[in-house]
């Protein structure tokens, strides 16, 4: 049986912790963790297979402002995400 690959893409503080727990126990996968601080990631890129840091500051935990941040500068981190995960199979955005 062939298995599939799994493309994992986590946004903030709870999405990077999924990332980070799906890449400890899924030995084929592609993980990516989207956040706007540098704090949160240090907790994860150890693990995953790719931190994409989409500012410095972070956004205060005000979620309006997390989103915006990311609508924002989508279009400058997405190409590099598809290419990352072209062969995976599955990928929920997370």
């Amino acid at each position: 049986m062939t298995l599939q690959k799994l493309g994992i893409i986590g946004y903030g503080a709870a999405g990077n912790k999924i990332v980070k727990d799906a890449a400890i126990e899924i030995d084929d996968s592609e993980s990516i963790a989207v956040n706007s601080t540098e704090l949160d990631v240090e907790n994860v890129k150890e693990y995953v297979n790719d931190v994409i840091l989409i500012g410095t500051n972070g956004c205060g935990k005000k979620r309006s402002v997390g989103k915006s941040m990311v609508k924002e500068k989508y279009m400058n981190y997405t190409n590099g995400i598809n290419s990352k995960i072209s062969d995976c199979t599955m990928i929920p955005n997370i």
